[in-house]
């Protein structure tokens, strides 16, 4: 004999997972663009995005890259904008713009490199 808690339980869960399927809104995909660095710079150098944008910064140098928000060496302007560490030949590392704003940024390592990041509504 089923215990009518459990099924009572059950069919609660299944109802309110339905509910929700129906109610919940789909998110929309976040959109993705990339930088690639260079032993030269950031190409693009200067790049609009829409707020919530993924942005993938790509090393396609010779040398280990890291960018980071200005102002250099703190980082301070938008302090999530910093891997925390370089990212090697070949590697990657993503941040998602979640503020309105013109962030500037550097390479940390060469501080010569520079690129703007236009993050709109």
């Amino acid at each position: 004999m089923i215990n009518r808690g459990i099924l009572f339980f059950s069919v609660l869960i299944i109802s309110i997972g339905i509910v929700a399927y129906f109610l919940i809104p789909e998110r929309a995909p976040v959109a993705v663009a990339t930088i690639s660095i260079t032993d030269d710079g950031f190409v693009p150098e200067e790049l609009q995005v829409q707020k919530g944008t993924k942005l993938i910064f790509t090393n396609n140098g010779q040398s280990p890259h890291w960018p980071a928000s200005n102002l250099h060496p703190t980082h301070g302007i938008y302090p999530e904008f910093d891997p925390q560490q370089p990212i090697e030949p070949g590697g990657e590392w993503s941040f998602v713009f979640d503020k309105v704003g013109s962030w500037r940024y550097h390479d940390h390592i060469n501080p010569i490199l520079r690129g703007t990041i236009n993050v709109e509504k």
